[in-house]
This record gives C-alpha cells, sequence and structure tokens, in this order.
C-alpha cells in the first residue's frame, strides 16, 4: 500500500483530541457492540487509531486481553501514549506505522478494529483483503464509516471539486473515497466475512458501523 503523507494529520491532531465526542449513545453502542466480543487473552489490533480513544477505553474495561493500536500521524501517536501512561495501562501499545504495516506481521489477530479509516486509504479494498488474511478463525473485523458514495448526484457533482481544492491546498486528506454500501459489503464477503452486525444511528442511515466475522 502506498504510504501516506502524515502532515494533514499532524497538523489537526491536537484538535482532533480536544473535540468531545458528537454523538455519545452512538460511540457508547459500537464500544459495547465490540466489548461484548472480548474474551481473556485475546488479541486486538486498531488501525488508524488517532489519539486512541477507543483502544484505551477497551483495554481499560478488558485487562487481560491485548491491545496494539497504529496510527501513520507520529502527532496523533503522541497524544495516544501519553492518555495511556497517565493511565498505567500494560495491555496496550500504541505504534505510529501506516494502516497496512500492523497487517503485514506475522501475528494473527481475534479482533482488527478500524473506525473511520475506510475512505482515506490508498485501496480500501487491498486493506480489506489484507485484515481479513490476518484473522484467526471467527476472528471480527470492526469498521465504521460514512457512505460516501451514497449521496445524491448533485451534492457529488459539488463536492467532488470542492474536496480536489481541499487535497491541493492540505486542508483535507490525501484519500477520500466514495465509498458505496454494496461495494464494501461484497468485499468483505467475498474474503471470508460474515456481516453479523449491520447498524447505523436513527435517522443517519449514511453512517455504518459494521462488524464481520471471519468464517472461511
Amino acid at each position: 500500500m502506498t504510504q501516506l503523507n502524515p502532515h494533514f494529520w499532524d497538523r489537526v491532531a491536537a484538535g482532533y483530541a480536544a473535540r468531545p465526542v458528537g454523538d455519545v449513545t452512538s460511540y457508547e453502542y459500537k464500544l459495547e457492540q465490540m466489548s461484548q466480543r472480548l474474551q481473556a487473552g485475546m488479541t486486538v489490533l486498531e488501525i488508524g487509531c488517532g489519539t486512541g480513544s477507543t483502544a484505551i477505553t477497551l483495554a481499560q474495561k478488558h485487562p487481560d486481553v491485548d491491545f496494539i493500536a497504529e496510527d501513520f500521524s507520529p502527532e496523533m501517536i503522541n497524544i495516544a501514549k501519553e492518555k495511556a501512561e497517565k493511565l498505567g495501562l500494560h495491555n496496550l501499545t500504541f505504534n505510529c506505522s501506516c494502516a497496512d504495516e500492523g497487517l503485514l506481521a506475522d501475528t494473527q489477530f481475534d479482533m482488527i478494529i478500524a473506525m473511520n479509516l475506510i475512505l482515506l486509504v490508498p485501496d480500501w479494498r487491498e486493506l480489506v483483503e489484507q485484515a481479513a488474511s490476518k484473522l484467526k478463525p471467527n476472528g471480527w473485523w470492526v469498521s465504521g464509516h460514512f457512505w460516501l458514495g451514497e449521496v445524491n448526484l448533485l451534492i457529488k457533482l459539488i463536492a467532488k471539486p470542492l474536496i480536489k481544492i481541499g487535497q491541493l491546498i492540505g486542508r483535507l486528506p490525501e484519500h477520500l473515497h466514495f465509498l458505496k454500501r454494496k461495494a464494501y459489503c461484497e468485499v468483505m464477503q467475498a474474503a471470508g466475512m460474515t456481516i453479523e452486525v449491520d447498524w447505523h444511528p436513527s435517522g443517519k442511515p449514511k453512517i455504518f458501523f459494521i462488524m464481520a466475522q471471519k468464517t472461511t
């Protein structure tokens, strides 16, 4: 996978860390769904962890589960490490690396988490396929994002040139895919995963949360 440029995320890291969760109820629901599948002795990888809130919350709740959380922004990881150190967490490791680097290691995982990431990587299909190959039997692939590809045609026509301008001047991430639900689900299923949780907040059908289990 092509190396990403972390500078955009380095610039916004402090503000990102300080920003409160927009929909606390939905966030807590997602955390609970993940938490219900975790058992002692499991190993979990989070890719694109940002400033570490999800990994830290789960690691606190499950001290007998090993967590590895990665992000390619050094500033994001520095903030995440500071938060984890203050809490004295010994079952959580933060690494600064691209999304696919953790998937290239020899380790197999019981759960791989990729929240708010799929739209932002150079090749989201490759990432999903790599993740599936690194899951243990019955392991979980957890993802959530916005179905940007499902917005109406007029919005797309307006948004695409504005996004391109924002990328050129460094105000937006360098990759932003117009992801469609059907294509995403097909890639997961072709990679041997079965969708077990398919949820969106009430009134927000384009914001998805999916948990898929490796079955083949």
